[in-house]
């Protein structure tokens, strides 16, 4: 017995992959259409609905994250490679060549000796009185910041001391105007300091003030109290400073007058001259143990010392 005749119209496994394959494409084409017909979304940006206008078939491709990782790494290596290009050139351009090698290796490489032209040198010409001078170390005495500080300091009484001279120069014929055989020591008396027996106002002062002091500014003239001699004269002394004794002969009784702490260089006379009253004898300094310029006067009666303000308020006239 013969078996039945297969059915010619059933589908084979062929047909049915190509119908499946059919179906499929046909839905694939279905979402392409929906996607391209779908409306843009609430709050979408202008680029985004402009990309859901454009047809897939016609939006470029984009490559995927490695590719962009690739390119990112690109330009990094792009911009590093110009900074080096660029740092080589401002090198090459600023910076001789020696630089980079010693004088044997650069005349080994070139194979010529390194000598330039007369052109290509620098010359540098120095005055005889400049190069006269001694910049050796042995050339200066000093050495430490004491002995740097008392050369300047040394400096600067030289120059105050100049100063002082010429200063003095111009007082030289100058007289107090007052009258009489006693005068003060100023034209003008300026304002009192400490008196006699006031107490001590430094340290390495007496117990208590033997004179009076007259607050004159720094280079006011003073003047001979009283005609007499030079019986000392004294630089640099640490308390009284720069100094002079004139004794004089007042009513029959010695008198001896110290004028203390005058500028530098400005006494104007010497131990033994006689110097007549109302004469210019020095500058008002503030050299010794002084916080101002003033004059410390002092004066002895007899041998005894006396307080010299009251004493010339009774005897100066006029």
């Amino acid at each position: 017995m013969r078996p039945a005749a297969s059915d010619s119209s059933a589908p084979t496994r062929r047909d049915l992959r190509a119908r499946q394959q059919t179906a499929e494409a046909a839905r694939r084409a279905e979402r392409s259409r929906a996607e391209r017909t779908r409306p843009a979304r609430p709050g979408a940006t202008r680029g985004t609905a402009v990309a859901a206008r454009v047809p897939l078939t016609q939006r470029p491709r984009q490559r995927g994250g490695l590719g962009v990782v690739h390119r990112g790494l690109g330009r990094q290596v792009l911009s590093v490679a110009v900074l080096v290009a660029v740092f080589a050139l401002v090198v090459s351009v600023s910076v001789p060549a020696s630089v980079f090698g010693t004088p044997s290796a650069n005349a080994a490489t070139t194979g010529a000796p390194l000598v330039g032209s007369a052109a290509d040198t620098q010359s540098f010409q120095v005055s005889a009185a400049a190069a006269a001078d001694d910049t050796s170390r042995d050339a200066y005495g000093a050495t430490s910041q004491a002995e740097f500080a008392a050369a300047a300091a040394a400096i600067q009484r030289a120059a105050a001391a100049k100063a002082a001279k010429a200063t003095t120069a111009q007082y030289a014929n100058t007289w107090n105007p007052g009258i009489g055989p006693v005068r003060w020591p100023y034209e003008v008396m300026p304002k009192l300091g400490p008196g006699f027996g006031a107490p001590a106002t430094c340290s390495t002062c007496m117990s208590v003030h033997q004179g009076q002091d007259y607050l004159a500014h720094e280079g006011t003239p003073m003047y001979s109290i009283a005609t007499g001699v030079v019986t000392k004269k004294q630089q640099d002394s640490y308390g009284w400073g720069n100094h002079l004794v004139i004794t004089s002969t007042v009513n029959g009784q010695t008198v001896s007058f110290l004028y203390a702490h005058t500028q530098t260089g400005s006494i104007a006379v010497n131990v033994g001259d006689t110097v007549q009253v109302g004469q210019f004898i020095a500058l008002t300094g503030s050299t010794g143990s002084v916080t101002a310029p003033h004059l410390h006067l002092e004066l002895q009666l007899n041998g005894t010392k006396v307080n010299p303000h009251t004493w010339l308020q009774a005897n100066v006239t006029g």
